[in-house]
This record gives structure tokens, sequence and C-alpha cells, in this order.
């Protein structure tokens, strides 16, 4: 359980990393990835509800064993960005960038 403790907490803390600056990024993030956030609500309630899930793994790091069915879950939650910009690049709906972090000549 050692593994699962270090993945855990890892993915926890990184995820905190990354997403509570958002709570405070909305205008950065209207400059560099135009078009301005037309529905608030939605982007608030994504980034609050992603930084509960950070929290969540978290806790399973704390005690594997104990919160083990909440795994698959967290497994889910996790995966669920990656699959979603893999579809929406596979639709061409967007560009090659989002897949691999680098600018593109299109972009």
């Amino acid at each position: 359980m050692k593994f699962a403790k270090w993945v855990f907490r890892t993915a926890g803390i990184f995820g905190l990393i990354v997403m509570v600056p958002m709570l405070f990024a909305e205008k950065l993030i209207e400059q560099v990835l135009p078009p301005v956030v037309n529905h608030p609500e939605f982007f608030y309630g994504f980034v609050i509800l992603n930084i509960c899930w950070q929290v969540l793994y978290i806790f399973l790091s704390r005690d594997p064993l104990r919160f083990r069915p909440m795994m698959i879950p967290a497994f889910f939650a996790k995966a669920s960005g990656p699959v979603a910009l893999i579809w929406l690049y596979l639709q061409g709906r967007i560009s090659s960038q989002w897949i691999t972090g680098k600018e593109t000549a299109n972009s």
C-alpha cells in the first residue's frame, strides 16, 4: 500500500498546486486563451469541484486500504481529463497543443 499512498498523495498535492491558482486566474486565462469566460458559474464550479477531488486524493493517501472502494471513482475522475482531450483531438475540435503542450504553427 506504500505505492498507493505515494500515488494518491502526489496526485492530490499536484492537483492542488495546479487548481487553486485557477480560482484567481480567470482574467489571465481570458487573455491567454480567449474567448472570455461567458459562464463563470461553470468555470468556478469546475475548479472548486476539481479541488474537492484533490482533497479526496489526499484523504485516500492516508489509508488506502480503508478507502479502497473510492479508488475506482477517483481513478475515473483523474483519467477523465486526458480521455476528453484525446477524444476532442480525434474529432478535430482542439489542436495538438492540448495533447503535447507545445506551440504549433496553427495555434
